[in-house]
């Protein structure tokens, strides 16, 4: 993912490179490209950037274990197939440096999708945890 400044320090566009295709479901259907969609499901509804995110679960917080990183975003959206922004509540050119975006790890939304509400089944779903859905996403197979 390419991640540029749009000049202020406080918008962030991110564009993921095309045909990064993730692996498949647990009966063999793949989960298809990874789109700016994926991203910004993930980051609105696990990571609870979204003012409703708590609603999609059924626990008091989204199941994320990064939710204090992401307090620094105030929203996510998609502006392009490829394409989507984060918006800081503050400035910070040192955002793409941060264990926020550059160590983040993006699930397929039909995989998030398929576990809720129930956030302890995502976390624990053999999906998640022997990273099957990966595709090409790394080099490594697990």
């Amino acid at each position: 993912m390419n991640i540029e400044n749009s000049g202020d320090d406080q918008v962030w566009i991110c564009s993921l490179r095309d045909n990064l295709q993730f692996g498949t479901d647990a009966d063999g259907n793949s989960y298809g490209q990874m789109t700016a969609e994926d991203w910004v499901f993930q980051t609105e509804t696990v990571h609870g950037v979204a003012d409703d995110a708590a609603d999609f679960w059924n626990e008091e917080t989204p199941p994320s274990e990064a939710l204090g990183s992401y307090a620094a975003v105030e929203n996510v959206e998609q502006t392009g197939e490829l394409e989507f922004q984060l918006e800081l509540a503050e400035a910070d050119g040192l955002f793409p440096l941060r264990p926020v975006i550059w160590a983040e790890t993006v699930l397929p939304k039909a995989l998030i999708e398929q576990y809720a509400p129930d956030a302890q089944a995502l976390r624990q779903s053999d999906e998640v945890q022997n990273f099957t859905w990966t595709g090409n996403l790394g080099p490594y197979t697990f």
